[in-house]
């Protein structure tokens, strides 16, 4: 079954969405939305199905993460909390 595209609204280029579906299901939830995280701009965008098209698309690259230890999502890296933390010290 294809692979349903998206253009990203900020860099223009498409991405695989990750959904299955064929132009007979696709005309069938035109309107419903779809809520996409972007593996080319970090962000998520919202939009229609019928927005979406069949076409080939660039392998994305993932948004880059940083910091080097595992945390939680939204939680600074451990170079981000050093460096906060020698901000608040006045170094």
């Amino acid at each position: 079954m294809p692979l349903l595209m998206f253009a990203c609204p900020s860099t223009g280029r498409k991405f695989a969405s990750g959904i299955h579906t064929d132009e007979r299901s696709l005309a069938s939830v035109a309107q419903m939305p779809v809520t996409l995280q972007c593996p080319l701009c970090g962000k998520t965008h919202r939009v229609t199905a019928k927005s979406g098209s069949f076409e080939e698309a660039a392998p994305a690259r993932p948004v880059p993460r940083y910091g080097r230890n595992k945390r939680s999502p939204g939680e600074p890296g451990r170079d981000a909390r050093a460096w906060l933390h020698s901000k608040e010290a006045g170094t």
